[in-house]
């Protein structure tokens, strides 16, 4: 594993340095290094533990050094990551062989001061948690200045993110909304009736080997434990199945799309809820999906051929700005805009470190993309806005601010998808209709 341990290094090192994306440098370290069995295994397991646990640790190692985590040289921040995640949260590691391998490796990255520090820090840490079973507890009896600091400690999310899901569901569901973060992920699908039903689908993936069961809430959802590559599922060169969360799923079910509707996805890519829409459309009327990126729309377009969709047009537009071509001609519009994402931080914990300022500058852009788009729909037309986030600051209130502005529109559905509360991301939507 000394090599492993390397690589998550590098990985680490660059995810810090380039801001690149834990999963896109996970996927491109496994490809290019052609990772299998154990050594992919160990590697998945320890570059995304450290990014997720990365605000607990960097606690621990201060409480353990005496220093301020901040102002230790990035190699050393690294490396002591490393180890006491291990020594912590990896109970297939020995105790030895964390201390070990991670002092072994310091010596070709950071100089001798520097490793001696890194020994004794890990060998404290080893001391203290040797007979606790949760060994993190052993470090979080003394007392926070805040709830907040507390459970941003305890979460690893960015405090002023666990300030604002205190305020706006209070201490037991806020807990509970970050402990689900890291809960075992799995992998929702959808059967594509196009071309098969839930019961075709499912016995084909249950002969392959997989344990697939049906989804509680979702008519034709499947979730998977353990899947592997999405590309390796049978089924998926034939356009048998998309990838979608359930809770994203439902909120187009909620639109109630029909076969003669004239529908456009505003903010569509990689395509989910187009594909969606579509299938329960039946393939019949027609969908507009766009994107700003441009880059992006091959993704769309690449999706729906696959699953064998025929109905959707793609067109790169930005969101926020007024389209006279569009105006009034749509019978449904899905509006699912840009958010912290704050109910996915279990797939994406990147999303754990998000800046205040990167999110306080959210409500406006979601306001700005509701009110465009609205201009699009017919009167009489119904419009979902929905988000990944669980910050009512992007939910309801966006929605509040656009009612109070637009007298012409009413609020018809709304809810919010608790993680916790079952097999869903934190999920938003609300369907607005436009009177007449």
């Amino acid at each position: 594993m000394d090599n492993v341990r390397k690589l998550v290094f590098a990985s680490l090192r660059s995810c810090n340095d380039g801001k690149k994306y834990t999963n896109l440098e996970a996927d491109s370290t496994v490809k290019k290094q052609k990772l299998t069995g154990r050594d992919k295994g160990f590697y998945v397991a320890l570059l995304y533990g450290v990014t997720e646990r990365g605000i607990t640790l960097e606690y621990i190692a201060e409480k353990l050094s005496g220093r301020p985590f901040g102002k230790l040289q990035i190699n050393v921040q690294i490396l002591l990551k490393m180890g006491l995640y291990q020594l912590i949260y990896m109970d297939s590691v020995p105790d030895y062989a964390a201390v070990g391998e991670t002092v072994r490796l310091a010596r070709t990255l950071v100089n001798r001061g520097a490793v001696s520090m890194i020994n004794a820090v890990l060998r404290e840490c080893s001391r203290r948690v040797e007979e606790h079973e949760k060994r993190d507890e052993v470090f979080f009896s003394e007392s926070f200045a805040s709830v907040a600091s507390r459970l941003s400690v305890l979460y690893s999310v960015r405090e002023h993110i666990c300030a604002e899901l205190l305020n706006d569901y209070g201490e037991s569901t806020a807990e509970k909304i970050l402990d689900s973060f890291f809960a075992k992920q799995y992998l929702s699908l959808k059967v594509n009736t196009l071309k098969t039903d839930m019961d075709s689908f499912s016995g084909d993936l249950r002969t392959a080997g997989y344990k697939a069961e049906k989804s509680a809430i979702c008519d034709n959802g499947i979730v998977i434990s353990d899947p592997g590559s999405v590309t390796d599922i049978p089924g998926y060169r034939d356009g048998l199945f998309y990838v979608q969360d359930d809770s994203s799923y439902e909120a187009v079910k909620a639109l109630m799309p029909g076969a003669d509707d004239c529908l456009l996805d505003a903010c569509a890519c990689p395509g989910g809820k187009s594909f969606a829409a579509a299938i329960l459309m039946k393939n019949k009327g027609s969908i507009l999906s766009c994107d700003l990126h441009d880059s992006k729309i091959s993704l769309i377009e690449s999706g729906a051929e696959r699953l064998g969709i025929g109905i959707i047009k793609t067109e790169c537009i930005d969101a926020t700005v007024f389209n006279s071509h569009l105006e009034e001609k749509f019978d449904k519009v899905i509006c699912d805009v840009p958010c912290s994402g704050v109910g996915i931080i279990g797939k994406k914990p990147d999303l754990r470190y998000k800046n205040r300022e990167e999110t306080e500058k959210l409500p406006a852009l979601q306001n700005s993309i509701l009110a465009n788009c609205s201009r699009y729909l017919k009167k009489g037309g119904k419009l979902l806005y929905s988000t990944c986030t669980l910050l009512k600051s992007e939910n309801e209130f966006t929605v509040r601010n656009f009612l109070c502005e637009h007298k012409e529109c009413r609020l018809l559905k709304e809810k919010t998808f608790l993680p916790f509360e079952g097999n869903t991301d934190g999920f938003y939507l609300a369907v607005i209709g436009k009177d007449i």
